[in-house]
C-alpha cells in the first residue's frame, strides 16, 4: 500500500501554486484591450518517492446571475450561468505505468494568454459573481487520496489613461435660487477602496440672514443584474458623513469634507464593490451631497448635487500605468516563467522546499539576490574601446576560473549567471 502520510503524520506530497502576478490587470475597455497573460508554476513537493497517475491544472472562469423579484403570484426568478473560459494543462498524462517522482521540489511552469474581453472579477453573493479559479489535481493510484489544490485568480480592469478626464479634478458650481452660490470639487473621480475622498465645498451667500444647518455626503452603490428575461436594479449606501458644524463666517464659507471609504473585502456582500460593466452585471457609484440651508423664517431648504465616481482596484498613480524609463529597461533579466513565479511565492510556500532533485527546481531563488543588485547590463553591448579599458571580468572567479581581460564569451556569461543564482537557492 502507498504511504499517504510521511513521518510524524506530515503529507508525503503537497501542491502549491505560485503566480507571477496574484492579480491580473486588463488595460483598456473590453473592445480595445489586448488582454493579459496568466503565468506561474505549479509546485509539487515530495518528501518521499511519490506515485502519480496524472497531474493536471485547470483554469476556469464562470459567471453566475440569479434574479428574484416580487412575491406571491408576482414572484419572478431567472438564472444565468455559463463558463467564460476553460483551459487545462496536462503535465503528467495517463499511461500504462504510474509516474514515479523522486523526493524533492518539482516545478511545472504554465502560461495562458487571456482575451481582453473577459469580464473582470465580481466578488458578489450567490446572486451575482464572476470567478476565475485554478484547480490542480494530482491523481494517485489505487486507494491513495488525490491531491487537490484550488486558488482564485482575480482579474481587474484599468481602462483610464493617465491623461484621462477621470484623473482631473471635477467641479460642480452654480447659483442656487438666488440664495447661495456653491462650488463642490473632488480631486479625482478614481477612488480605491480604503482611500479617503476629500471634497472641497465653497459657499457664498447671496441672501441675508441664512446659515448652513448641515452638510452631508453619501456614497451610493448601484447594482444592475440582467438575464435574457429579467432585469433588476438595487442601490445601497456604502458610507455617509454629516457635518452640523459647517463654518459660516465672512462672505465665503468653505470646508473640506472627508469621506472615508471602506476596504474591499470578500464577504457577502462585499463592503464595497469595484465598478464593472458587462452584459449581465453593472456596478456604479455616485456621491450625493446635500447642503441644508436655514432660512430667516426658520424653514429649511436643501441644495442637492451628485458627482459620479469610479471605484477601481488600481490607484490613480499606480506604476502599472507608467511605462519604464528607457535607461531602466536594459536592466531587466530575460523572462523565465518559473523564475518569476518563484520570486513571487509567499513565505509559506517557500517553507515547503526541500533539497531539489527535479531539474526545474533550480528556478527557486531568493529575492534578495535581485533586490540588492542594480541589475546586470548583459543586454547593453560596450564599445570596443570600453572593452579594452574595462577592469578584469569577475565572471571567471565566480565560476572558479582565473581572471581574463576583455569581453567574456557569451557561453561563460550564461554559465556564470546560472552558477551565481544557484548560490542563493
Amino acid at each position: 500500500m502507498i504511504n499517504i502520510l510521511g513521518k510524524l503524520g506530515q503529507p508525503s506530497a503537497q501542491l502549491s501554486i505560485a503566480l507571477e502576478n496574484e492579480q491580473l490587470v486588463m488595460h483598456d475597455s473590453p473592445q480595445d484591450s489586448a488582454g493579459c497573460f496568466l503565468r506561474g508554476s505549479l509546485f509539487l513537493n515530495c518528501r518521499e518517492p511519490t506515485y502519480l497517475r496524472t497531474l493536471t491544472l485547470r483554469f476556469k472562469g464562470s459567471l453566475k446571475v440569479w434574479i428574484m423579484e416580487g412575491s406571491g403570484a408576482a414572484f419572478r426568478s431567472d438564472r444565468k450561468a455559463h463558463d467564460l473560459i476553460d483551459h487545462q494543462w496536462v503535465f503528467l498524462a495517463q499511461q500504462k505505468r504510474t509516474h514515479i517522482l523522486v523526493p524533492g521540489l518539482h516545478s511545472f511552469p504554465f502560461e495562458l494568454a487571456l482575451p481582453g474581453d473577459l469580464p473582470e472579477s465580481v466578488d458578489g453573493d450567490d446572486l451575482a459573481s464572476v470567478l476565475y479559479r485554478l484547480t490542480a489535481i494530482a491523481e494517485r493510484p489505487k486507494f491513495a487520496s488525490n491531491l487537490v489544490l484550488m486558488q482564485d485568480v482575480p482579474i481587474v480592469r484599468h481602462c483610464y489613461s493617465s491623461d484621462s478626464e477621470f484623473f482631473q479634478p471635477m467641479t460642480i458650481a452654480d447659483e442656487w435660487t438666488d440664495k447661495i452660490t456653491y462650488d463642490i470639487t473632488v480631486p479625482t473621480r478614481i477612488c480605491v477602496p480604503g482611500e479617503t475622498i476629500p471634497t472641497s465645498i465653497k459657499l457664498s451667500p447671496r441672501a441675508e440672514n441664512i446659515s448652513i444647518h448641515y452638510v452631508s455626503a453619501v456614497l451610493e452603490e448601484t447594482v444592475t443584474l440582467r438575464t435574457s428575461a429579467v432585469s433588476k436594479t438595487s442601490a445601497r449606501n456604502v458610507v455617509a458623513i454629516k457635518n452640523e458644524q459647517f463654518p459660516c463666517e465672512g462672505t465665503q464659507w468653505s470646508n473640506v469634507e472627508q469621506l472615508h471609504t471602506p476596504q474591499h473585502t470578500k464577504i457577502h456582500p462585499p463592503s464595497i464593490a469595484y465598478d464593472t460593466e458587462n452584459a449581465h452585471i453593472n456596478i456604479t457609484h455616485v456621491i450625493h451631497y446635500v447642503v441644508c440651508i436655514k432660512n430667516p423664517d426658520g424653514h429649511f431648504s436643501e441644495l442637492r448635487a451628485t458627482i459620479p465616481i469610479i471605484v477601481s482596484p488600481v490607484p490613480a498613480n499606480d506604476e502599472l500605468n507608467q511605462l519604464p524609463a528607457y535607461e531602466d529597461t536594459w536592466r531587466s533579466l530575460p523572462y523565465d516563467p518559473a523564475l518569476a513565479a518563484a520570486l513571487s511565492r509567499s513565505a509559506s510556500a517557500l517553507s515547503l522546499a526541500t533539497t531539489p532533485s527535479h531539474p526545474s527546481s533550480d528556478d527557486l531563488l531568493d529575492t534578495s539576490f535581485f533586490s540588492s543588485s542594480p541589475g546586470w547590463p548583459l543586454s547593453r553591448v560596450p564599445s570596443y574601446d570600453t572593452a579594452i579599458l574595462s577592469q578584469p571580468s569577475p565572471i571567471g572567479p565566480c565560476y572558479g576560473q582565473p581572471y581574463h581581460d576583455g569581453l567574456p564569451e557569451y557561453q561563460s556569461i550564461l554559465v556564470w549567471t546560472v552558477h551565481c543564482m544557484n548560490l542563493y537557492i
